[in-house]
């Protein structure tokens, strides 16, 4: 028999050097099986094993599959120890040896003469659950068969001194092959017990492992509940089946003035003495099932299932009486069984005092709403009968504006034709009767200018009115919109000759028209759509002293463009909104001097137009640098609208 390690082997001067316990971070086999140091106690063995051997005089060790030593060697003989073993050539001897013998079987016990010195050797082997963990070995004795001549060649071929040898070998125990079998029986059946024990002690300290992993997961659990407990910033107290009270956190030492070392353990409802002076039992009292029905004083605001949450005012706080919420819940096992209670409460007094106090400052807030919604109801009415008065004058205005416009259309109808026939007819036949008198012709030419003054302002009263009316129509909503589908640019075309008049007046300003051929059509009133046109480019020739004036139509992605540009007077700049409205004059209070004065109806009637259509009017213009008025029109859709004729 040979004790065998995993590396090389080693000169040793004791038995234990070679065969001591396993080291502390030995590997647990293949496939996950465990080890036979993790099963038995190895103290507990060593005992066993070196009674086993004094008591059968057989020496013996107990190694692992791959003939580690787990034990110590136990009744090694001198001649194995130090003889055999103590050359290079004898440790190599024993290592094939011990391969041999303890190759795995469970058979019985293996029984063989060593392939050294030719001693008898036994082996069993010790299983867990159908895997060999360790096996046992015992021997190093000679029976009868021994052939001693084998056993001297041997020791001359490894080395060793012959006499001393001899004297070693006198010192092996000698006992029968049938001795020595009824030995390593012994041995197997006593292995067999352990490979049984194996099985039950693996499994039972599996469970005793996990019963305390659990113990442990529970303690810390605990822990942090105690902990958790502890800071809440609500005062909390926990009590148990018995109503024992098992945590009293750092919260409620701070709100009653007693510290948990003095009321854990406390039963028979004492915990409520620092609330109320005397023992009587809390709403966790009530939500463990300890009583039937909360103290009356509480007020229950909702009880849902195990938890109940109420208000109540406690007397006996070291801070004087405090109104306070309180939450509590029953505790359960696993099994549903109630085994305690955890209350918190909350000091919401100043809350309170707050809620009573906006309470008092809702009412009278309340009151002064209703004071204030009477005074505005009888606003509304005095607006309301305002608004009908208001329309109503509205609808009189209309109707003065219709009925004075249309009444002085007529006569300014025939002042603008008479004041033209006259003007004509002088012209043709009393002027010319003037003859070479100077003073009669300078006469006959001022009473043609003048009658050509009484024309012009004629017409411009009948712009005005025509300008007012127009206005007036589109706010009421009575203006009649006749919308078609035109080509913007040949509209643009048709009201640039309508300032031919004026341009040949004023040779001073030249005029450029850039029409694109891409732009497309819009659907709106061609007439309305002219008349802005018109607007702008009269507006630029009547503010524009000497330079030029430019129209420009184009495309803008999903729209149509129309540009006015002009080199005049120019606008203020914070005068750019004001102009589109009514009446008001650029420049009014001669701030820009020499400007031509307009009826300040133009631009309003202008926007009203183009918002209409979903479009913008805006102006660009810097102090007598010129302006440049845009309009920008949604182009036409898909829409089935005829165009004009």
């Amino acid at each position: 028999m040979s004790s065998r390690k995993e590396k090389g082997p080693k000169p040793r001067s004791s038995p234990e050097t070679e065969g001591g316990p396993p080291a502390a971070d030995a590997p647990v086999s293949s496939a996950g099986t465990p080890r036979f140091e993790d099963i038995f106690s190895l103290e507990d063995l060593q005992g066993i094993q070196d009674a086993f051997a004094e008591a059968a005089n057989v020496a013996s060790l107990i190694t692992d599959p791959s003939g580690r030593p787990v034990t110590r060697p136990s009744n090694f003989t001198a001649f194995c120890r130090d003889i055999v073993r103590g050359t290079e050539k004898g440790r190599a001897a024993c290592r094939r040896s011990d391969a041999v013998l303890g190759r795995t079987t469970d058979q019985g016990p293996t029984i063989a003469t060593c392939l050294s010195a030719g001693l008898l050797d036994g082996a069993t082997c010790i299983f867990f659950d159908g895997r060999h963990i360790a096996t046992w070995l015992v021997g190093q004795v000679i029976d009868e068969s021994v052939d001693m001549e084998r056993v001297l060649a041997f020791c001359r071929d490894i080395g060793a001194d012959e006499a001393i040898c001899l004297e070693a070998i006198s010192r092996v125990p000698r006992m029968s092959r049938e001795r020595f079998g009824k030995i390593c029986q012994a041995l197997d059946r006593f292995a067999k017990l352990l490979s049984s024990m194996a099985l039950t002690n693996h499994r039972q300290s599996g469970l005793i492992g996990e019963l305390r992993r659990v113990q442990d997961r529970v303690k810390a659990r605990d822990r942090r509940l105690a902990d958790m407990i502890d800071f809440l910033p609500d005062p909390t107290m926990v009590v148990d089946a018995n109503g024992a009270v098992i945590f009293w956190n750092r919260a409620m030492e701070k709100l009653t003035g007693v510290g948990a070392e003095d009321m854990l353990g406390k039963g028979d409802f004492a915990y409520a003495v620092p609330f109320y002076g005397f023992a009587t039992p809390l709403l966790v009292d009530y939500a463990r099932g300890a009583v039937d029905a909360p103290d009356p004083r509480y007020t229950v605001a909702e009880r849902n299932g195990d938890a109940v949450i109420a208000e109540v005012t406690v007397a006996a706080l070291p801070g004087g009486p405090r109104h306070v919420w309180a939450k509590a819940v029953a505790l359960r096992d696993v099994a549903g069984r109630v085994v305690g209670g955890i209350e918190a409460i909350r000091d919401i007094t100043d809350r309170r005092r707050a809620e009573e106090a906006l309470a008092d400052h809702r009412q009278r807030l309340e009151a002064e709403v209703e004071e204030r919604t009477r005074d505005l109801r009888l606003q509304a009415m005095e607006l309301a009968e305002a608004n009908i008065r208001l329309s109503e004058l509205d609808r009189m205005k209309s109707v003065f504006l219709s009925t004075v416009s249309h009444e002085l259309r007529t006569p300014l109808t025939s002042i603008l034709g008479f004041a033209k026939l006259i003007g004509r007819d002088f012209s043709e036949q009393f002027l010319p009767l003037a003859g070479s008198d100077p003073a009669l012709a300078a006469k006959g030419r001022r009473i043609a200018d003048n009658l050509a003054v009484v024309f012009g302002e004629a017409e411009r009263l009948t712009r005005l009115i025509n300008d007012v009316l127009d206005l007036s129509r589109i706010e009421s909503g009575n203006m009649v919109w006749r919308d078609v589908r035109f080509s913007p640019g040949a509209m643009a075309a048709k009201a640039a000759k309508s300032i031919e008049g004026l341009l040949t007046q004023r040779p001073e300003i030249a005029f450029r028209a850039r029409i694109d051929d891409d732009v497309p059509d819009v659907v709106m009133d061609p007439d309305q759509f002219m008349q802005v046109v018109s607007n702008l480019l009269q507006n630029a020739v009547k503010f524009t002293q000497a330079g030029s004036v430019r129209l420009e139509v184009c495309r803008d992605g999903e729209a149509v463009r129309v540009a006015v540009a002009d080199t005049g007077v120019g606008i203020p700049m914070d005068e750019l909104e004001s102009i589109f409205d009514k009446f008001h004059q650029v420049g009014r209070g001669d701030t820009i001097q020499g400007a031509a004065k307009g009826t300040g109806l133009g631009l309003a009637i202008c926007r009203q137009i183009v918002r209409r259509y979903g479009g913008r009017i805006w102006a660009e213009s810097s102090l007598g640098g010129g302006s440049v008025f845009t309009v920008r029109l949604p182009a036409a859709g898909e829409r089935d609208v005829t165009a004009p004729d």
